[in-house]
């Protein structure tokens, strides 16, 4: 099994993107184009988050 990170909001959009024929992706491509780099930029903090709480510098319940 292999694992995914993606935003709740691709789920979100599921419906209507499969409404208009779309990909919840390319739905969000098309008509939420900022949502791309404001995702990619998050990821940045999780990546952070990870490597203290792996390091024994974070709080997993934080």
């Amino acid at each position: 099994m292999n694992w995914v990170i993606e935003p709740a909001r691709i789920k979100e959009v599921e419906t209507k993107a499969g409404a208009l024929g779309l990909s919840p992706e390319d739905y969000l491509s098309e008509y939420e184009p900022e949502f791309g780099p404001i995702s990619f930029e998050d990821l940045v903090g999780l990546t952070q988050y990870v490597r203290q709480v792996f390091s024994g510098q974070g709080n997993l319940s934080s």
